[in-house]
């Protein structure tokens, strides 16, 4: 009866399993309802062997022990054949699954009919007519080689499904395998006199159970199964966002195009104060929207780290006297001082994100001046030289304005906030300015520093790390921006040859005849086209010298008329400029790569336009000196 112990502690050691696995009130699906059957019929099993050994020990009961022995194999093969459909459940459906799914019931039903068929032909155990019980030639064959047959089948099906499972249930599988195999090795070199099979599977569906099975593991997984569609439901949310910011950057820069457009137009070419005023007007109100605009699709480019630095060479000259005339308009707008302090000795040209550097001062002058009801500004920039072709760029803006709070100073990385509403509430703003530009800097690797006091004033500052393109002096740089409307003025027009043709695409009538109207400026000629499919009927009939095309049209978009255009090969040698209100980072690389020549964004300007027209049509242009006469005078 020593055999058996082992059988009874098992029973003892599965119970308490069988138990926890029952009173769990947990979702079950088909996988876990597999497990349960598993569990309790190991139970069972380890019930029927301890019935059967204290049988086998009653003389007077030989036909109990071959009912007992019978039921006792079909036990064993359950066990392997349910351990088999567990795993078969994380196999997925594929063919492999549905192979030896087929496989485990044909060898299970098989087995249970020689067992069957045994009380009739007793060729796997039998009883002699003086009552002796005997094992049959089939007896090694049917209770013990058809369950690992069965339990090989198991592996295989885990084999093909490994892959897709993670490591903590390949390593319970494994486990499993590993001691149910042991317990069928041991107890079959000891002939069935070490009865450990059952039990080593019991501690097979405790590690199962304890790994893959549990309440808190099953909540774990619908934990991470909530986290994961919370994560697919966020990439959605940011992939319609991005959407909405394109679409957005299109609907609302162009509006802005012809706003900017035809009041600069005016204030180029008339001459009565009261207009020139009200589009001077209209065009600084159109440069504050579009100067949002580009804040909020920069900001959210951060967000969703799509926003790169770009190191190039920029002009300094170029930068200071931008930032000149910005910070002039400013001031002037609201009665203020503006004193500027520029190192004569910055290099004329550095290397570094010469873009996202104007827009920080941008932001920090017009910070400077809504803040500063009266008293001054002050813009100072710097250069430190280092060692080699680098040296420290320093930007520094200071205001007499209405100052901070310290607890203020310490939130400005936070957008859409504004500080002290009660000194604040007229002045407009998205309370964005500073969150970029401390995020922008942080991207730079260098950071914002403010020093103020409530009621005296502020002062921004920051540093960068710049490489020199050109070590030549700026000097001293002086920006005419006080002319006045009734004084001649002269400047050297960029204008082209009378045969310069340009063929402008866009579904924006408006914006279409202002592209048209600013490109006539340079004395091209121009012809217009509403659509994808106008332009392409166009070009089979007339040669141009450039094309500029906008992108987002109806029917066939600027990407779409590219293609037959080039599959037709109407302009293998024009340049075709794509003219878009997608001003996304990222996206020039993208128009690029689809084909077109060059990129440009909306609202259209007189020099982006020039430049342009300078790279692609250098041997059609023309210098022309104009003056420009007040006739009034």
């Amino acid at each position: 009866m020593s055999e058996i112990y082992f059988e009874i502690t098992a029973t003892l050691f599965n119970l308490v399993l069988l138990v926890m696995v029952f009173t769990d009130k947990s979702q079950s699906n088909f996988s876990r309802k597999c497990f349960k059957f598993n569990v309790a019929n190991i139970f069972a099993a380890n019930i029927i062997e301890i019935l059967t050994v204290v049988m086998s020990a009653l003389p007077f009961l030989p036909y109990t022990k071959l009912v007992m022995h019978s039921i006792d194999f079909a036990c064993n093969a359950s066990v392997a054949f349910l351990f088999g459909l567990y795993v078969c459940t994380y196999a997925s459906k594929t063919p492999t699954k549905s192979v030896f799914w087929n496989l485990l019931i044909i060898f299970f039903i098989f087995d249970l009919l020689l067992i069957g068929l045994n009380f009739f032909y007793p060729f796997i155990m039998g009883v002699m007519e003086d009552g002796t019980y005997y094992h049959g030639p089939l007896y090694i064959l049917v209770g013990f080689c058809a369950p690992a047959l069965l339990l090989l089948l198991s592996f295989i099906v885990y084999l093909s499904c490994m892959k897709r499972m993670n490591k903590r249930r390949n390593f319970a599988m494994q486990m499993s395998f590993l001691v149910v195999i042991a317990g069928g090795v041991l107890q079959g070199i000891s002939r069935g006199d070490i009865l450990v099979c059952l039990p080593l599977a019991s501690m097979g569906m405790y590690i199962i159970y304890f790994s893959m099975e549990s309440p808190d593991y099953q909540r774990l997984l619908f934990t991470l199964e909530e986290l994961k569609v919370s994560r697919e439901n966020e990439m959605l949310a940011n992939s319609v966002k991005d959407e909405f910011l394109m679409n957005m950057s299109h609907e609302l820069r162009t509006p802005i195009q012809a706003v900017l457009g035809y009041s600069d137009l005016i204030l180029k070419d008339e001459y009565d104060l009261t207009l020139k005023h009200y589009a001077k007007c209209a065009n600084e109100s159109g440069q504050t929207l579009l100067s949002m605009v580009e804040n909020i699709q920069d900001f959210s480019s951060i967000l969703d780290e799509k926003l790169a630095i770009e190191y190039e060479p920029y002009s300094v000259v170029a930068l200071l006297e931008g930032m000149i005339l910005y910070a002039q308009e400013l001031t002037k707008r609201k009665g203020l001082k503006l004193y500027l302090h520029l190192d004569e000795n910055l290099p004329s040209r550095l290397i570094g994100d010469g873009k996202h550097i104007e827009q920080i001062i941008r932001n920090l002058l017009s910070n400077a001046a809504k803040y500063t009801k009266e008293g001054f500004n002050d813009f100072t920039v710097s250069w430190k030289k280092k060692e080699g072709p680098h040296g420290v760029l320093k930007v520094s803006v200071a205001d007499s304005g209405i100052g901070m709070r310290p607890a203020d100073v310490m939130r400005v990385e936070e957008a859409f906030v504004r500080f002290d509403m009660h000194n604040t509430r007229n002045i407009s703003g998205l309370g964005l300015g500073m969150a970029l530009v401390s995020r922008l800097l942080k991207m730079m690797n260098s950071s914002i520093s403010i020093q103020s006091e409530v009621g005296l004033g502020s002062n921004f500052s920051f540093e960068l790390d710049q490489d020199v393109d050109d070590i030549t002096p700026v000097g001293k740089i002086v920006v005419n921006h006080n002319l006045e409307e009734n004084e001649n003025s002269s400047y050297e027009l960029l204008q082209f040859t009378q045969d310069t043709r340009a063929l402008v695409v866009d579904d924006n009538e408006m914006n279409m005849e202002l592209v048209s109207e600013l490109l006539k400026r340079f004395g091209l000629k121009t012809v217009t086209a509403l659509s994808g499919n106008k332009a392409i009927e166009i070009l089979r009939h007339e040669k141009f010298d450039i094309v500029f095309m906008d992108y987002m049209m109806p029917v066939l978009t600027g990407g779409e008329t590219l293609k037959v255009i080039q599959k037709e090969n109407l302009c293998p040698a024009t340049p075709i400029v794509v003219l878009t209100a997608n001003a996304v980072e990222g996206v020039k690389g993208e128009y690029l790569a689809e084909g077109f020549s060059a990129y440009m964004t909306k609202p259209v300007e007189m020099d982006k336009l020039k430049s342009v027209l300078q790279r692609f049509l250098p041997h059609k242009a023309v210098r022309l000196s104009i003056e420009i006469v007040d006739e009034r005078r």
